[in-house]
């Protein structure tokens, strides 16, 4: 087995090599976005860590990214999902691309889920209208799934 050695100081696919602990097989690296975080050495000589988890990857048409709105990022591929998948929603629009800029523009429009909602939900205000700005709000799941379109519930 090959002996991974590494410097303090080193870079290592971009990553700089803050400290080796050579018993438990880790290392502390300083990532490109300066966070500090501990990854495993034969992953760094590999090349399968390349960053602290910052970096945007595409990979099959799934958006992957480091956020702190991981629920809303997840509505916001559960949207996506849903329009692509289920014959019902043929030829409902949506407004965002799935890509980070369109989560960043999606994200600015409708915001935080609030903390008041017990199991939040992406709804929308008209059905047939799509995911469009002005058309989609946060509401409680138990009142979104009640709501399909020409229901009495929809306004």
């Amino acid at each position: 087995m090959r002996a991974y050695k590494f410097n303090n100081g080193e870079f290592i696919n971009g990553l700089e090599v803050i400290d080796i602990n050579y018993s438990d097989k880790m290392a502390q690296m300083k990532c490109h976005c300066g966070n500090i975080f501990v990854a495993g050495r034969g992953n760094l000589w590999s090349g399968g860590t390349k960053s602290c988890g910052c970096l945007v990857i595409k990979s099959n048409g799934y958006l992957r990214y480091n956020t702190p709105h991981k629920k809303e990022l997840g509505a916001f591929k559960r949207m996506h999902d849903r329009v692509r998948d289920r014959l019902s929603y043929k030829g409902i629009k949506i407004q965002w691309d799935r890509t980070p800029e369109g989560f960043k523009k999606f994200f600015a429009h409708i915001g935080n889920i609030p903390s008041n909602l017990v199991k939040p939900s992406l709804g929308r205000k008209i059905h047939s209208l799509g995911y469009v700005e002005g058309n989609i709000m946060w509401e409680e799941h138990s009142l979104n799934s009640k709501k399909r379109r020409g229901t009495r519930y929809e306004s």
